[in-house]
């Protein structure tokens, strides 16, 4: 229940398009009043803990190992497919949070390093993919889709392609297909 609710908040606090009728916006109050009463996992505070980012949140989609001299815990939680967004929490050894941040932004995905980065690297940077899928071309290639919004308004794609042991071989970003209008 928790992580449906967070997903229609962050989806609702994502949403740079607001219909207009007759040149008025088209926003109930009630929606007013539940876009300000949400609040994300990108409004927790480092010092916060973990048990109050779990009592707020819920379970994150995910949690990874990190092993380093400070942050031991990476916390996902995302926002699924159609709210492109994955907020990862770093946790420190006392069970504190010491970093929030949105994962899916061009500036953290252009840090990827082919021929460097592996499955595992990627997994605990962006979180899970919305999307893994091979193709016919490539059969030898693993494609892992992200979704993310660019500038905050333009739906992008970003691919990797791993190969069989799993090191990351190619990256693509374009337009997400999900948004292209054909006429």
């Amino acid at each position: 229940m928790m992580r449906g609710a967070f997903r229609a908040c962050l989806a609702l606090a994502t949403q740079t398009h607001i219909p207009i009728s007759h040149g008025r916006p088209l926003i109930a109050p009630a929606l007013v009043l539940a876009l300000a009463s949400c609040a994300t996992p990108l409004d927790v505070r480092p010092g916060t803990s973990y048990r109050e980012v779990l009592s707020r949140f819920g379970p994150p989609s995910a949690e990874y190992k990190l092993g380093g001299p400070q942050a031991i815990a990476r916390l996902e939680y995302d926002a699924g497919r159609y709210a492109p967004g994955t907020v990862m929490i770093d946790v420190d050894g006392e069970g504190r949070v010491i970093s929030v941040r949105q994962a899916l932004t061009r500036e953290h995905l252009d840090r990827v390093q082919v021929g460097k980065d592996t499955r595992e690297t990627v997994l605990r940077e962006y979180g899970r993919p919305a999307q893994v899928q091979r193709f016919a071309m490539s059969p030898d290639l693993e494609t892992w889709n992200y979704p993310y919004l660019l500038a905050g308004e333009w739906h992008q794609l970003m691919s990797f392609y791993f190969d069989p042991q799993g090191v990351l071989r190619r990256t693509e970003d374009g337009p997400d297909p999900e948004y292209i209008v054909s006429k």
